[in-house]
């Protein structure tokens, strides 16, 4: 082999070696639905919210659809919506391919062209009660907070701020499983509170994650309050934050996380280390899967025992659901997988 051409050889293996495979996202391309997702028949001002994990396959539809929802009612309505979604499917190099994916579907309320936004006077009033109950310790609060939340919350914006309320009190009271509930659901209705609420929302979860060391999710939360409105978040903020989270990796090389399921939510964690056990100690996991960029993997055992994950898969997070009260305990271990992505 002449000079010439070991050359030219040479230099195409260096050049494919520092081209970056790319991975696009998958993307909502048509919602081929007839409607907004409505019940505004039933005669309530009562709204919902689901949120749904599922993979988007190579033709652009959502297969292995897992929901978590505020009202079980919700259940058929939210896999009839999203069966009319069409997604741009993800692709790796240019060729399409199964990733993950999640939705946020609110099933809002119209009276006779009649809005149902914001929050109604009689709410307002108990709200007023109620929070100035819980800043004071009032031994009240409790009672005023389960009739503010049972009885006068309906739609999704008073659903908001009564998540927001009922996380300041159980931080109060130090009830984390109750508090862990409702600052997860705030968060997720973060765009039907003021800025400032909004904020403090975020910014609770995202205290929360890097105590429990869901430290891949407290980044993702972080970058995430930059689309609340007239908030910024500045480049030096992420990188501060991501060097702090770097550090508590190392300084954890096994992380072990205990948590408590509720019926009709999803316990979720994205990935920081590459082998994965999972362990119920009471109750029972009736779904529990790895959705991932470039994978999808079902266990069909409630207990996991040193799983390694494909690095191949990219970005993945576990996704659990159980009965009422279930108790698990979650290790992983081994190489990082923090900041992984195709």
């Amino acid at each position: 082999m002449n000079y010439f051409l070991q050359f030219l050889l040479l230099t195409s293996l260096v050049l494919s070696c520092n081209v970056k495979a790319e991975f696009t996202a998958p993307s909502l391309l048509e919602n081929n639905n007839s409607k907004l997702p409505s019940r505004a028949k039933n005669g309530t001002r009562t709204e919902a919210w689901v949120r749904a994990d599922f993979v988007v396959n190579e033709s652009g539809k959502a297969e292995h659809i897992l929901l978590e929802m505020s009202d079980p009612n919700y259940y058929h309505d939210a896999k009839e919506y999203l069966s009319q979604l069409q997604y741009q499917s993800a692709t790796f190099n240019g060729k399409p391919m199964k990733s993950a994916g999640q939705f946020t579907i609110k099933f809002h309320k119209i009276f006779s062209g009649v809005s149902n936004d914001g929050i109604s006077s009689s709410y307002a009033k108990y709200f007023d009660i109620t929070k100035a109950q819980v800043v004071n310790s009032d031994k009240q609060a409790s009672l005023s907070l389960d009739n503010l939340t049972n009885e006068h919350t309906k739609n999704l914006t008073e659903q908001a701020y009564s998540a927001w309320l009922n996380s300041v009190y159980y931080a109060s009271v130090q009830d984390w499983q109750s508090y862990d509930l409702y600052v997860k659901e705030s968060a997720l209705l973060y765009d039907l509170l003021t800025p400032d609420l909004a904020l403090m929302s975020m910014q609770n979860l995202m205290n929360l994650y890097v105590y429990q060391l869901h430290l891949s999710d407290a980044r993702q939360t972080l970058l995430a309050m930059a689309n609340i409105k007239y908030k910024t978040l500045s480049q030096q903020t992420v990188d501060q934050f991501t060097a702090q989270l770097h550090q508590l990796m190392n300084d954890n090389p096994v992380i072990k996380i205990e948590a408590q399921l509720s019926k009709h939510k999803t316990w979720r964690h994205t990935l920081n280390r590459s082998t994965i056990s999972l362990l119920p100690q009471q109750g029972k996991v009736s779904a529990a899967a790895l959705y991932c960029q470039n994978g999808y993997h079902a266990f069909t055992s409630q207990s996991i025992e040193e799983f390694s994950v494909p690095e191949a898969f990219g970005e993945c997070r576990l996704v659990i659901q159980g009965d009422e009260a279930t108790k698990i305990v979650f290790t992983e271990s081994g190489a990082s997988r923090f900041g992984l992505s195709l």
